[in-house]
């Protein structure tokens, strides 16, 4: 299976049998040639996953380079968040990946993922997968490496420790993160609804961490801020925009809301783009479909954004604003996507754009994507019961 070729079969999204995607394939693209299924395993044997992460770090670079991008108060506000996914089960994979196991001793082959998503522009930025053993500290710091100045991170409560906040502020990147109950206790208790707090020194766990991340201590302040929900509850956000003036403390609420863009990104790639429904039971096919679903993933974010426009305007004078429906246009991705990149004619990428405003759905203020927790019983799509149609 040629190279051009396996790139592009592999882009178009493989969730049904991969014989009967092997044959709709090939009377796409108009090429009498076939191949079977073991000539296709064979190929991809021989492709490095990185191909795909690489294919989408061009297309991120070109992103950011000739498209004028949504910013918050100049910052690109960027969410990092860790999940974990199912695995086929085969021995190579358990050995690469590990399991995770349950009350009931039963064991699935599992991986932790984590993404570092622009959240107003909607981007996959670094798309990572590891062992599920492993730490999601370890996926931040690789995704710490794609960041510059002008971002804004926006943790959740998973990533508040005293090192974190050195860390960032030692490589001069701003941060809004959520912080447990457990941290500055003092601030939690008190009715002060923002403070400067002088970070002097550590407890010893973080002492240790400091030292096997090859960072220094050294006195430090962050900004706390109450965060007062419409439940009744109390939220308390940690930044290092210190300047209550131009970031007052009325704006964060809102601005730590935008971070469930990043849970609403994980329930599209596992719900919709079905990231757990492999093409292989090898550790180079699950890398492989991981990073080319991020690829495709931003391939039609970038059609959506240019679609949304019209939408908008379609749209002016409704009650809700309203945008392309995601799960909509993905499936329209399905072939096309392979049409659009065989083609020469910029005329297509508008037939695309044009497809991606049939049925748009309402923004809705004020909603989150709750987050579903997967019981790791089993994977969830078989590999002996794949889709034929």
């Amino acid at each position: 299976m040629p190279f051009p070729l396996l790139l592009l079969f592999q882009i178009n999204m493989i969730k049904k049998t991969v014989q009967k995607e092997i044959i709709h394939f090939f009377e796409l693209i108009g090429k009498p040639k076939m191949f079977t299924k073991s000539a296709f395993t064979q190929s991809r044997a021989k492709l490095k996953p990185k191909a795909y992460y690489d294919l989408n770090e061009t297309l991120i670079e070109e992103f950011y380079a000739d498209k004028e991008i949504k910013l918050w108060e100049g910052f690109r506000l960027i969410g990092i968040d860790g999940s974990s996914i199912i695995l086929p089960n085969s021995k190579e994979i358990i050995a690469e990946f590990g399991v995770a196991k349950n009350q009931s001793k039963s064991v699935a082959p599992m991986a932790k993922i984590s993404t570092c998503f622009d959240i107003l522009n909607q981007m996959i930025i670094d798309p990572i997968i590891i062992p599920y053993k492993k730490s999601e500290y370890d996926m931040m710091l690789e995704h710490i490496k794609k960041l510059k100045k002008e971002d804004l991170l926006i943790f959740d409560r998973g990533y508040s420790a005293i090192w974190v906040f050195l860390l960032l502020i030692r490589a001069k990147i701003d941060f809004l993160i959520r912080i447990p109950t457990c941290i500055f206790k003092d601030f939690w208790e008190n009715e002060s609804k923002s403070t400067i707090k002088r970070i002097e020194t550590c407890s010893e766990k973080s002492k240790i961490t400091i030292k096997k991340r090859r960072l220094k201590f050294k006195r430090f302040n962050i900004r706390l801020i109450k965060v007062f929900l419409e439940n009744g509850e109390t939220e308390v956000l940690a930044t290092s925009l210190m300047d209550d003036r131009k970031y007052p403390d009325d704006i964060f609420k809102n601005l730590y809301m935008m971070r469930w863009d990043v849970e609403g990104n994980y329930n599209h790639l596992k719900n919709h783009l079905e990231v757990e429904n492999f093409s292989g039971k090898t550790i180079i096919a699950i890398k492989q479909d991981f990073y080319a679903n991020a690829f495709i993933e931003n391939i039609r974010s970038l059609l959506a954004q240019d679609a949304n426009e019209e939408v908008k305007g379609k749209k002016k004078n409704a009650k809700y604003e309203y945008k392309v429906n995601r799960n909509l246009s993905l499936g329209l991705m399905k072939d096309e996507i392979v049409k659009l990149l065989m083609s020469d004619d910029p005329n297509y990428y508008r037939k695309i754009e044009k497809l991606f405003t049939i049925e748009p759905v309402p923004i809705r203020p004020n909603r989150h994507v709750k987050r579903i927790f997967h019981h790791p019983r089993g994977k969830r799509y078989h590999m002996n019961y794949r889709r034929s149609l």
